[in-house]
């Protein structure tokens, strides 16, 4: 179904602000010159406010850009199922932000479709679910959608009937035992700087589909906003164990032991798993002598 083009825009006589506007972060707070978010209404000043259309991300996964462009650069990703809450559209661009994690950007309205109507039944857990025209693992294939889709279908046999096509249950598999264990099963996916499925994936967007999938509960978006909100400090005399995140200069990685890391990376350019030593040294090598900025627990 297509995006419609009718969005309720909300008069600003409706609202008061009291005192000056405060600054908000762009990445989390859908803000612009001309419009703001509702939700908003009442903290900053713009000429109107927007009431956020919900929809549904129709494709396997759609790039989150940072302008209504061609030319806009992904800054993340939406995965099938997930919801876009929808601000603005101009020409062939929808802005607005991610349900999950409220990260603001612009996604292309071909991606988006009205919502499911209901909340999804089952999850994608490994990298790329394969997607068949029957109920058979003998059927021809239509396709793969990613870890993290969400879907709705009834079961037939082994198997869950969605619109796009039939995708076996051990696909839908909640089998993970914690974070480290969504994050190695995605070793050697390709690095993307905005990536957060198994199709591409960049050092944050991993430990938040970690997370998700391990539920650990919801993670933001950006390294820095995950610095701020996750976990508790490690001591310096503590020693490290799997789960534990590691903070380098821009960076984020998974202990999957005392010893090493599980990250998507640029070095690499795809995720791997190495000594946290050898990844340290590289970073104080390119970093004039900062390695690791922070060491995080999730759970005591």
């Amino acid at each position: 179904m297509a995006v419609t083009k009718k969005m309720t825009i909300v008069a600003r006589p409706h609202f008061t602000l009291s005192g000056t506007s405060i600054p908000l972060d762009p990445r989390v707070h859908a803000v612009r010159g001309d419009l703001a978010d509702l939700a908003l209404a009442g903290q900053i000043f713009v000429p109107h406010y927007a009431r956020p259309k919900p929809m549904c991300c129709n494709q396997p996964s759609a790039k989150v850009i940072d302008k209504g462009a061609a030319e806009g650069k992904q800054i993340s990703e939406l995965i099938f199922g997930e919801e876009f809450m929808v601000v603005d559209i101009a020409g062939d661009y929808a802005w607005g932000y991610c349900r999950h994690d409220h990260y603001v950007g612009y996604v292309n309205t071909a991606a988006l479709a009205e919502p499911m109507g209901a909340e999804a039944n089952s999850v994608v857990t490994v990298r790329e679910a394969l997607l068949h025209e029957a109920p058979s693992l003998e059927s021809n294939t239509c396709g793969t959608l990613p870890m993290g889709a969400r879907i709705k279908g009834a079961a037939e046999g082994d198997f869950i009937k969605t619109d796009l096509g039939y995708i076996a249950l051990k696909a839908l598999d909640w089998s993970f035992t914690d974070a480290a264990a969504v994050a190695e099963t995605l070793v050697d996916v390709p690095y993307v700087w905005g990536g957060r499925s198994g199709f591409g994936i960049d050092c944050s967007g991993l430990v938040q589909i970690a997370l998700a999938l391990s539920n650990g509960g919801a993670a933001p978006r950006d390294t820095d906003q995950q610095f701020a909100q996750l976990g508790q400090d490690i001591p310096s005399d503590v020693p490290l164990r799997r789960g534990d995140l590691i903070f380098l200069p821009g960076h984020i990685g998974i202990m999957v032991d005392g010893t090493s890391l599980v990250h998507a990376n640029m070095f690499h350019e795809k995720t791997v798993i190495e000594p946290l030593a050898v990844v340290v040294s590289r970073y104080e090598t390119d970093h004039e002598g900062v390695g690791i900025t922070g060491r995080k627990r999730l759970s005591q």
